[in-house]
C-alpha cells in the first residue's frame, strides 16, 4: 500500500501586493500633509460683486410715466426707467407698439428717460429692458421679462379735426395716406378744410372721401381741390346732400389724402387755422380753435 505524504503550503503572492499597496499609500498620504491642496475659490466673471457662482439677473424698472391701462389726455408723455438698486453697468433697450412707431427694439443704449410726441388717439404698449454692459457690443445677461405699461391717448375732445397716423417713419419714393378725422361734431353738412406741408420734401398725389359723410345717407357735393404744390397747400370745400338728417355726427374719417415722400428729412403737415370752416345744417359755424386742429408729421428717411 502506497503511503500519502501533504505538501507543504507556502504562501502566494497576494501578501508581498497589498504590503506593497499599503506602502504607497502611506507615502501619498505623507506628501499631502507636505503639501496640502489649495482651496479653489469660484469668481463669477460677468458679475465679480456677486456671491461666488451666484449670478443675479438684471430687473428692469419702469419709474416715471403713465400707469397701467391709464388714459392720457395729452399726445405727449415721458418715460423714466431704471434696474432698481442694481449698480452694475447697464445698457437699456426699448420697443412702442402703436400707431406711427415701427413694433421693434431699439439699438442697446445707456438712456434712462425718453419724450413720446405726435401721439395718436389710440393704445400704445411702452417696454423697457435691461442688460449686463459687457463694455462692447450687446449684453449677453439680459432682463427676460421686460417692463411694461399699456396706455390710452384721448387727448381731442371735439368738436375738433385730427390727422391719423400722427407719426409716420417712410423712404423716399414712399406714397402714403393721411386721415382727417372729424372728432366729435354735430350736425357737420359744409366744410372748408386747408392743409398744409412741405413742398420741399413731400408731393401732393390725390384724395377721397372718408364714409363719415355718407353716415346719414347722403352724398358729399365735390368741388375741385384748390391745390399749389409750390405754396405746400390743398384746400377742400365741400357739403353734404340727400342725408336724414341734413348733417352727419359723430367722430369718423372725413377725407384721406395720398402724398408721395420725394426727399428725406422731417415734413409737417397741418391746417391752415384761418382756411378752416366747419358749418352745420343751419349754416351756423361750429366753433373749433387752433387747440382744435392736429397734424401729422413724417419722417423721411
Amino acid at each position: 500500500m502506497k503511503s500519502s505524504t501533504t505538501a507543504a503550503l507556502r504562501p502566494g503572492p497576494w501578501p508581498a501586493f497589498v504590503a506593497s499597496l499599503l506602502m504607497v499609500s502611506g507615502l501619498l498620504f505623507a506628501c499631502d500633509a507636505m503639501n496640502p491642496v489649495e482651496e479653489i475659490t469660484f469668481k463669477n466673471p460677468v458679475d465679480p460683486g456677486a456671491d461666488p457662482g451666484i449670478f443675479v439677473v438684471p430687473d428692469t424698472r419702469i419709474t416715471g410715466g403713465p400707469g397701467n391701462d391709464d388714459t392720457v389726455f395729452s399726445n405727449e408723455v415721458t418715460f423714466t426707467w431704471d434696474a432698481g438698486d442694481d449698480e452694475r453697468a447697464m445698457l437699456f433697450q426699448i420697443r412702442i407698439t402703436g400707431v406711427g412707431w415701427p413694433d421693434t427694439w431699439s439699438d442697446w443704449g445707456g438712456e434712462r428717460s425718453l419724450f413720446l410726441g405726435n401721439l395718436d388717439e389710440t393704445n400704445y404698449i411702452f417696454e423697457v429692458r435691461c442688460g449686463l454692459d459687457p463694455g462692447s457690443g450687446d449684453p449677453e445677461h439680459q432682463d427676460d421679462t421686460p417692463a411694461s405699461v399699456s396706455f390710452n391717448v384721448d387727448a381731442m375732445q371735439g368738436p375738433a379735426l385730427r390727422m391719423t397716423p400722427t407719426r409716420q417713419v417712410l423712404d423716399i419714393n414712399n406714397t402714403f395716406s393721411v386721415d382727417i378725422v372729424a372728432e366729435d361734431v354735430s350736425d357737420l353738412t359744409m366744410a372748408q378744410i386747408r392743409i398744409t406741408f412741405d413742398s420741399n420734401l413731400l408731393q401732393y398725389d390725390n384724395y377721397s372721401y372718408g364714409s363719415l359723410l355718407t353716415s346719414n345717407g347722403g352724398n358729399p357735393m365735390q368741388f375741385d381741390p384748390d391745390i399749389d404744390q409750390n405754396a405746400g397747400f390743398v384746400e377742400f370745400s365741400f357739403g353734404i346732400a340727400g342725408g336724414s338728417p341734413l348733417g352727419v355726427s359723430g367722430t369718423g374719417v372725413i377725407l384721406t389724402i395720398n402724398f408721395r415722400a420725394t426727399n428725406s428729412g422731417a415734413a409737417n403737415i397741418g391746417f391752415r387755422f384761418a382756411d378752416t370752416l366747419l358749418r352745420n345744417s343751419l349754416n351756423a359755424p361750429i366753433p373749433i380753435s387752433t387747440s382744435d386742429l392736429r397734424g401729422a408729421l413724417v419722417i423721411i428717411r
